[in-house]
């Protein structure tokens, strides 16, 4: 588990993580509809990759920080963030599965197929961003923020 000044960094590439993952679905879903199945396969591994490293990160870290704390609402719970990372795993697996061969041909309506069944993934990984933007990090920012000091004396002086 993060604490101190880890954490706090931690905290703030998540919001650039995101950006990329949502960056290398979409160069994923370039490669499928252009039929390159070679680059479908290259570019969704490394979405995969980052996406579960950062899901990873987050369960190993970020949740039992979220948990400790007792920062955990109705809406953003560690136990719901697992349960959305469990089935991002699920969609991921699913999609992996779409993917055909590298050398085999790819008609356009199999590559149709896969962009249309990858809608409930980039709705799930929306959600889940939302949620997450929502509760667990301003939750997490504000738990791991500096104490004030009071009365202009920090805790440190003697």
């Amino acid at each position: 588990m993060l604490e101190g000044a880890a954490a706090g960094a931690c905290l703030a590439d998540l919001a650039a993580t995101h950006a990329e993952i949502r960056a290398r679905m979409l160069a994923w879903l370039e490669a499928v509809v252009s039929g390159d199945a070679a680059a479908a396969h290259a570019r969704f591994s490394a979405f995969e990759g980052l996406l579960l490293a950062h899901a990873a990160m987050e369960e190993e870290h970020l949740l039992p920080l979220f948990t400790a704390r007792r920062l955990e609402s109705l809406g953003c719970s560690a136990a719901i963030l697992r349960a959305d990372h469990a089935k991002i795993r699920r969609r991921l697996q699913e999609a992996r599965a779409l993917l055909p061969p590298d050398e085999a041909p790819w008609p356009p309506a199999a590559r149709l197929g896969l962009v249309m069944s990858c809608h409930g993934l980039s709705e799930l990984l929306e959600h889940h961003d939302q949620r997450e933007r929502a509760g667990l990090f301003p939750a997490l920012d504000a738990a791991l923020a500096p104490a004030p000091k009071k009365f202009g004396i920090s805790s440190g002086s003697a």
